[in-house]
């Protein structure tokens, strides 16, 4: 075995960490050849008591992680828990994690780039994007995700993704665990040089309609949308879909339609609408857009038949899957929890026979910041 997953429900911070470790031990001798760990847990946990209790029962290791929106392991999709994957030395040859901080100011990469640069012995720009993935873990409540990302795209082309981080739907504190600490109103990046192959994916359950909008007047710090076609965005969408716009100031039907930025290769990154502003005219989204951009509206799929025959094409296309991480919407779980179908999908992820950790995210970090998607980062032979 080159990963390991364990997962614990303990109350206690201290608890829950021994059981993690007695779960890797079980799998693997004294858990030997582990290079790193990482972690998503509740928020229900005391953010000092649970890194002390991962740093006293997992000293020498790279350890790093965040809270959560709810965690994901093979087969179950549950709350109040801690997740972990342990990665071996056959995995990971290398690995360097940085922390950025007080993002909800002036985010400053530089520091973390010059110290990644140093490690690796090479400006980031040159390293090699198909041998290095990043992962990042970014505070779920600072609207910065775009900023922050976007900034990061400029340094270089290896790949980041991941999920910004929840606090159980509270949305009051989201925190970020990396380097023995705990931190918020931050981010986490790791810059991994693995031994072995990697892909990512990602899935939306959504189709194209007809519809073509462009975005004329942004507030894009807030992510409103203003005015779509030139005339105000609440009134574009709801004539477009026939849909009396104040059936959506309590936000009810935005599932069923949001929008899609399309790449220039056919794939769509969506954004969904989050609520009406009080103007009564504009559009709240939970991603920024930018203005003049346009945006194809998508209808919602069934996301129980999508998952399934996306896994099995990932299953199909990568063949010798050996584990995967995984970035999953709190928006797609609320669609699920409304169509009472959270169990089904629990179970696709245990029918891949494959060790799946994750967790549910405040959106997803897949080039830039999106939502209502799964995004995979998958390890093969």
């Amino acid at each position: 075995m080159k990963v390991f997953t364990a997962q614990s429900t303990k109350s206690t911070p201290k608890d829950a960490v021994r059981e993690l470790k007695e779960i890797f031990n079980s799998q693997n001798s004294e858990a030997k050849n582990i290079k790193a760990i990482t972690f998503f847990a509740s928020s229900n946990y005391e953010p000092s008591d649970l890194i002390a209790a991962m740093n006293e029962s997992f000293p020498d290791i790279t350890v790093w992680g965040c809270t959560t929106c709810g965690e994901i392991i093979s087969g179950c999709i549950s709350a109040n828990s801690i997740v972990a994957m342990a990665f071996t030395s056959e995995v990971i040859e290398d690995i360097k994690i940085e922390v950025v901080t007080d993002i909800s100011k002036n985010i400053d990469l530089l520091p973390a780039i010059e110290s990644f640069e140093e490690y690796y012995k090479a400006p980031i720009a040159e390293l090699d994007f198909t041998k290095f993935f990043g992962l990042i873990y970014i505070d779920g409540l600072s609207k910065k995700e775009e900023v922050l990302l976007d900034k990061l795209g400029n340094y270089t082309n290896i790949p980041f993704i991941g999920g910004s981080a929840g606090d159980d739907n509270k949305f009051i504190r989201t925190i970020i665990y990396a380097n023995g600490k705990h931190y918020d109103n931050s981010a986490v990046l790791a810059l991994v040089k693995p031994k072995v192959k990697y892909g990512i994916e990602k899935i939306q359950s959504f189709t194209p309609t007809e519809h073509t909008v462009v975005v004329t007047k942004t507030d894009e710090a807030n992510r409103i949308i203003n005015e779509l076609n030139n005339e105000p965005a609440l009134d574009v969408y709801a004539n477009l879909l026939n849909i009396k716009a104040e059936s959506l100031i309590d936000g009810s039907n935005f599932e069923k339609y949001v929008f899609g930025l399309i790449a220039s290769n056919g794939t769509p990154f969506i954004r969904s609408p989050f609520r009406v502003v009080d103007d009564g005219k504009s559009l709240e989204l939970f991603c920024s857009v930018k203005k003049n951009t346009e945006l194809r509206i998508m209808e919602s799929a069934d996301i129980i038949v999508d998952t399934k025959n996306s896994l099995e094409k990932i299953q199909k296309k990568y063949r010798k899957i050996f584990a995967m991480l995984c970035f999953d919407c709190m928006g797609r779980h609320w669609t699920l929890h409304n169509n009472n179908q959270l169990d089904e999908y629990s179970k696709l992820f245990s029918d891949t026979r494959i060790p799946i950790v994750g967790f549910k995210t405040c959106g997803e970090a897949f080039i830039a910041h999106i939502n209502h998607t799964a995004v995979f980062l998958v390890f093969y032979d």
